[in-house]
């Protein structure tokens, strides 16, 4: 699940990712399966982490914070998505 906006989310992404800006994500809990597994990332890691948490709070159990964020998976695993 990215938790950026819109405007980061089109710059690069993950494929398949959900895009639920965090500034949105806890009136749109909704969308998402409880029981399904959610890695949450932003651009570094801070909302994403906040996101994780709330998500917690909220009885998703299944819930991991991607270490480094987009940044990270763009520099270091698939520089092809591009970094910024």
């Amino acid at each position: 699940m990215d938790v950026r906006e819109s405007y980061e989310y089109e710059i690069c992404h993950l494929d398949n990712s959900i895009l639920i800006p965090l500034s949105e994500l806890e009136e749109r809990l909704g969308e998402l399966d409880k029981s399904s597994h959610i890695i949450a990332h932003c651009h570094h890691g801070g909302r994403s982490l906040k996101a994780a948490q709330l998500l917690k709070v909220n009885g998703f159990q299944n819930v991991k914070n991607l270490q480094g964020s987009i940044h990270a998976w763009a520099t270091e695993i698939a520089p092809s998505i591009g970094a910024y």
